[in-house]
Order: structure tokens, then sequence, then C-alpha cells
């Protein structure tokens, strides 16, 4: 018997998850999903591609079972779309389709089609900007000492923040989701110990991909990293990361299907995680690799060069 709830596809083993989601796809076309998910989503045929009639900036690829939505900056497939249309996780969409909910075909279960929760408000969209341009010589020093050239100073906007209230003298990193300041990540300068070096700006909002947006279809390979120095001393030596902000343990289902452009995906976590590291990489499947290195990644390429 298929599994048709979130909790039976909890239960399904790598390989039974995989097949499954292969099985939907080729059950549910793209082009089929996004018209009917309700009559602005009409499409249009424009060459090799769909297009919508009401959202023109929205382009469907059946023969990749793809869509980008421009305006919007999103993308993704069957998954992607019904997460976004119904707020829903991933193994929620996956349940949408599997129990034969999506078109209509029966009753929705209670959580398709609830509400969006409610925003927090969002950051000053300059926030960032202003710490970058407050950059002392010390600041600048110690950026230095981290690895990052000024070039990645001025790439990632690294600045550094004396007023927070909370928190002293605190080195700000932000966190940039299609353009837009979602969050900003402090490197304590005096923490209290070693691990408690990296805080929030503010609570409630959650946990973000850092450097998400070089996700794109051009992209061929990616590394996972677990902390936003590490994918920026990676970026200095011409590698393309991202990190899940607060940690490799917050790693979202969603996110893997923003990777399904990348041909490889490299898994490079501390020494310490590497059992982190594998069930990721299982996760995501068979373009994933874990990169297993004798120190942390950012320590090993700063020291080995």
């Amino acid at each position: 018997m298929n599994p048709t709830t979130v909790e039976e596809l909890k239960r399904l083993d790598r390989s039974a998850w995989h097949a499954l989601l292969e099985s939907l796809k080729a059950r549910h076309p793209i082009e089929q999903v996004v018209t009917e998910t309700g009559p602005e989503f009409r499409l249009a045929r424009s060459g090799h591609e769909l297009r919508g009639v009401t959202h023109d900036s929205l382009v469907v690829t059946p023969s990749k079972g793809l869509y980008q939505w421009h305006s919007r900056r999103e993308a993704g497939d069957i998954f992607n779309w019904l997460m976004h249309r119904h707020h829903v996780d991933m193994l929620e969409a996956v349940a949408l389709l599997a129990s034969g909910t999506v078109g209509g075909a029966s009753t929705p279960p209670s959580w398709a089609n609830r509400p969006a929760p409610e925003e927090t408000p969002p950051l000053p969209q300059d926030l960032h900007l202003r710490y970058h341009r407050r950059l002392d010589d010390a600041a600048r020093a110690w950026w230095h000492s981290q690895g990052m050239s000024d070039q990645g100073i001025a790439r990632f906007l690294l600045g550094v923040c004396d007023d927070h209230g909370d928190y002293g003298r605190a080195y700000t990193i932000p966190i940039i989701e299609a353009g837009r300041l979602v969050n900003l990540r402090l490197r304590l300068a005096e923490p209290r110990s070693r691990g408690d070096k990296y805080r929030p700006w503010d609570r409630g909002r959650g946990t973000q991909l850092f450097n998400a947006d070089i996700l794109t279809p051009e992209l061929g390979a990616v590394v996972i990293t677990a902390g936003e120095k590490k994918v920026m001393v990676l970026w200095e030596y011409g590698i393309s990361a991202v990190s899940p902000t607060g940690g490799c343990s917050n790693w979202k289902p969603e996110w893997s299907t923003r990777l399904q452009f990348c041909r490889k995906v490299y898994v490079c976590f501390d020494p310490t995680e590497q059992a982190a590291a594998w069930k990721l990489a299982a996760e995501i499947g068979e373009r994933a690799f874990v990169a297993s290195l004798p120190d942390k990644p950012d320590d090993f390429i700063l020291t080995a060069g």
C-alpha cells in the first residue's frame, strides 16, 4: 500500500522515499500541477516552454519538470510549487500528491491551504549597509584575521556593530535571500565561551540558508558546510558553498530541492559532525558526497591553502 500521510512518509527508507518522489513526478506533470492550482495560473505555449497568462514572469518547462517565477525569485519542481502555494513543508507537499488531494480529487487534510504564518516585521533593508559603512581599521583587520580579503568583505557586505544593546561589539554577517535582507548574524567580539560566538540580530526570524542566492541553474556543484564564516572562506578560494544559519542540525528538507540544478553536492562538516554529514548526504541522494577533512573546513583551507 502506498503511503499517503505524513506519518507514513516519515517511516520510508531512503530508497523508498526517492522512488516515491520519482513516481509522483511521473504521474503529476508540472504543468498540470500548476494549472490545477487555480484559474489565475493558466499557461500558454511559448516555444518549448509554457508561460503564465496572468503572471507573465511564470515560466514552466515541462521537459524538465521545473518552473521559474522570475518576479518572485522562486523556482523548483512540483513539490516546491505546492510548498509555496499551500504553505506546507516538503513532507506535506508529498502527502498532498500521494493522497490525491491536488486539484480537488478529494477533501484536503486540515493542514493544507492553511493561511500563511504571520511574519516577523522585516528588518530595515539598509541595516547591514550601515554596519558595513562603519567598518573601522580595527574591524577590517579582524575580518582579515579570519581569512577574509577586502574583496570578500565587500562581496558579503560584512560590518561591525557597537550599538546592539545586548552583546556589545559584534561583527555583522547579513543573510540575503532573493536580494533582500532577511536576518543579520552577529559574531560576538567577546563571547562568553567558545561555543557562544554567534547570535542572531533578534529572535523569531527562523533559520535561513546562507548564500542561497548562488543556487541557480548555472551552478554545477556546491558545498554544504556548517557556518557562515566557512562559506565565506571557501568563496575566497573559488568554491561555491551554502550553510544553514545555526549549524548543521538545522537543515530543512525543502532546501534539498533547491539543489536540484547541481550535478554534485559535497557535504563538508567539522570532523566531529561526520554522522550529521552522512545523514544529510543520504537525504539528498546519489549526487551527494561527504568530504571528510582532518580539521574544520575553513581552518584546513587557511592552513593548507
